[in-house]
């Protein structure tokens, strides 16, 4: 399993151990479970930053990294 998975897994488990829950005001009888704030931080030398069990929208990432290494801006 990447390190990133392991990050991924251990805010998981910390959510479920210490979140807490809540009920969407927006729509009844569905339960979230939250935490205040959780940062995850990657360093690339560990690896690219994609969740392994979860599925990945490939065309999406690649679609954005070039986006991002053209330099443009949002479109107003």
């Amino acid at each position: 399993m990447a390190k990133i998975d392991e990050k991924y897994h251990k805010i998981l488990q910390h959510i479920l151990d210490n979140g807490f829950k809540y009920e969407d005001s927006n729509r009844k009888s569905i339960y979230r479970y939250q935490i205040p704030s959780y940062q995850i931080k990657h360093n690339f030398s560990d690896g690219f930053p994609a969740i392994t069990t979860k599925k990945l929208y490939w065309k999406g990432v690649v679609g954005e990294l070039l986006w991002f290494l053209r330099g443009e801006l949002l479109p107003s």
